[in-house]
């Protein structure tokens, strides 16, 4: 297939163009930046388009001749005015979604969240799939507008062109700018234990990720949303002790209680907000705590019939690769 490709400079995007490259799918790329166009030849884009998903006008006509979108970027932000997220997610998939449909492209891949499913009405998500309520109540604008996202393209009228969504859990790997913040405030004593270490966590190498990726662009079905996974039976305690180990980092020898903690969350976002201060809430907003606190374990038999998606990097392969570059 002919795909045009938007975040391939991205942590996930780079293992996206790779595993597209190998199933021999030719890629046009959007380049947002202007030191972007020559990485992404090197990543292996054979065209790049440069142009910014706020402003679509000059480029959405490149999109003629491409039988899929693959649609990455977005900006991961845990905090910020939902004009933000509203511009840069939901009216931006909006319009490149328009464009796939007025240039006849047959495949719009769209790369959602697990956080559509978080919030402040929600406990447990041990045991869901893809078919449970989204929070009514999120934490964050960019899961608001993950899920407005979703809709939108499960709510399109019949069209040649299939929408396909993949939810993806918290990706890690080589590359990833979480694991390079973790490694400098591992090094200055600075991490600290937070949450039951026992309570399970969904997580996703990159290279399943970029697998899933191209099995759901080759086989989903229209209008159909994806958990995707390591399919491994991740716990808080066991990630974070694994990871470390891996980059041969220290382990935290203090822990924080969870309960005053989501008190001072909720305080801390009112003054935020109320006040017009700069920079996200101290020490944390309620989405980031939600990783270490909300229960979650997402069944996955839809993408491994459907799509036959099968992790392709074990928990233990990962970990020896970090171990390697460590």
């Amino acid at each position: 297939m002919r795909v045009f490709l938007t975040g391939g400079d991205g942590f996930l995007g780079q293992y996206v163009m790779a595993a597209l490259r190998a199933a021999g799918h030719d890629i046009t790329a959007l380049a947002g930046e202007p030191t972007s166009p020559h990485r992404l030849r090197a990543l292996g884009a054979a065209r790049v388009v440069p142009g910014r998903l706020e402003k679509p006008e000059p480029w959405l006509a490149a999109l003629a001749g491409h039988d899929a979108v693959v649609h990455l970027a977005a900006p991961v932000k845990v905090w910020g005015p939902w004009s933000l997220f509203r511009e840069q997610i939901v009216t931006a998939t909006q319009r490149l979604f328009q464009a796939a449909r007025q240039h006849n492209v047959r495949r719009f891949l769209y790369a959602s969240s697990e956080t559509v499913h978080w919030g402040e009405d929600v406990t447990s998500l041990v045991g869901i799939d893809e078919d449970a309520r989204f929070a009514r109540h999120p934490y964050a604008g960019y899961s608001r507008a993950k899920q407005a996202v979703e809709r939108y393209l499960q709510a399109a009228a019949p069209h040649p062109t299939a929408s396909v969504i993949l939810r993806l859990p918290f990706l890690w790997g080589p590359g990833s700018k979480f694991l390079d913040e973790l490694a400098t405030q591992a090094r200055r004593g600075r991490l600290l234990w937070l949450g039951d270490p026992a309570m399970p966590i969904e997580a996703a190498h990159v290279v399943n990720a970029a697998h899933a990726v191209v099995l759901a662009l080759e086989r989903g079905r229209g209008r159909r949303a994806y958990f995707v996974t390591d399919q491994h039976d991740h716990t808080l305690g066991a990630f974070f002790r694994g990871l470390l180990r891996a980059l041969r980092l220290p382990e935290p020898t203090r822990r924080v209680p969870v309960r005053g903690l989501r008190a001072w969350t909720r305080l801390a976002e009112g003054l935020w907000r109320g006040l017009r201060l700069p920079g996200k809430p101290f020490p944390m907003t309620r989405f980031e705590l939600a990783f270490f606190t909300l229960p979650r374990r997402y069944r996955t038999a839809r993408s491994q019939h459907e799509l036959g998606y099968r992790a392709v990097v074990s928990w233990e392969a990962g970990l020896a690769g970090l171990a390697a570059g460590a």
